[in-house]
């Protein structure tokens, strides 16, 4: 499972922010999701993380 999980995120890491940090625990869903699922899912969470880190800019870049 590391070794889908370690492939589907180099497959993802263009769509996380850079300076983030992120902390993965797997499931035993893991072994039997499909894995353009799971990459799909990843996708989902570093665009969270990559609002985040835009709202984030914004505020720090307003408070300026």
């Amino acid at each position: 499972m590391k070794r889908r999980l370690r492939h589907a995120i180099a497959a993802c890491m263009d769509a996380l922010p850079a300076g983030w940090d992120i902390v993965l625990h797997p499931r035993a869903a893991g072994l039997t999701i499909e894995f353009t699922e799971m990459q799909a899912t990843l996708r989902k969470v570093f665009a969270f993380c990559a609002r985040r880190a835009a709202e984030q800019a914004g505020v720090v870049a307003s408070k300026q």
